[in-house]
């Protein structure tokens, strides 16, 4: 976000934040980096600047900004975990799983990218095949990650979400992990 920030106000820092907000609006996928490249999120990102507080970017307000960024992130991730919740709840409760399963799911909205190349989908069929030998994650966790990984949103979006996924449920993660030791 700093870096973003910096590279489209030109170095020109401090400025005042609807200098921001007016680049974020302007700027492409490529000029940006990190989630930043995601245009919905750099949307609204811009839009919260618009109505926040902070009068100015600057060393002294990077802080407050990261904040602010924060919530637009944690709302965008909370939209696609309600979104993901939708699929998850059609989907098996407890193994077999099978990538048909998940289709119908869908209800006929194409697997997203995420979804056919998720590593747990897969590796979650796989152990269900050799239950004995290779115990499962957990259903509620597979089926909450399938969900998140169908939505509807940019590769970047999706794959963060994956990621505090993986944090919010590390618990389950590890044993996993370690059960196939």
């Amino acid at each position: 976000v700093l870096s973003t920030t910096v590279q489209l106000l030109q170095g020109k820092v401090p400025s005042p934040t609807a200098s921001l907000s007016s680049a974020l609006k302007q700027a492409s996928s490529d000029d940006c980096l990190g989630l930043l490249v995601d245009s919905n999120l750099r949307s609204e990102f811009a839009k919260e600047l618009d109505s926040s507080s902070l009068k100015e970017i600057s060393a002294v307000s990077s802080k407050q900004l990261i904040e602010i960024f924060g919530q637009v992130l944690n709302k965008q991730l909370d939209a696609l975990k309600k979104q993901g919740s939708k699929v998850a709840a059609k989907l098996p409760k407890s193994s077999p799983l099978s990538f048909d399963k998940v289709l119908a799911a869908l209800n006929g909205q194409e697997p997203s990218q995420a979804l056919r190349t998720d590593w747990v989908l897969w590796h979650y069929m796989g152990c269900s095949h050799f239950a004995k030998e290779m115990p499962c994650l957990p259903a509620d966790v597979v089926n909450a990650r399938i969900g998140l990984a169908s939505c509807n949103a940019s590769d970047t979006l999706i794959e963060c979400a994956l990621k505090a996924h993986i944090l919010e449920h590390l618990d389950a993660y590890q044993a996993w992990e370690a059960s196939m030791a």
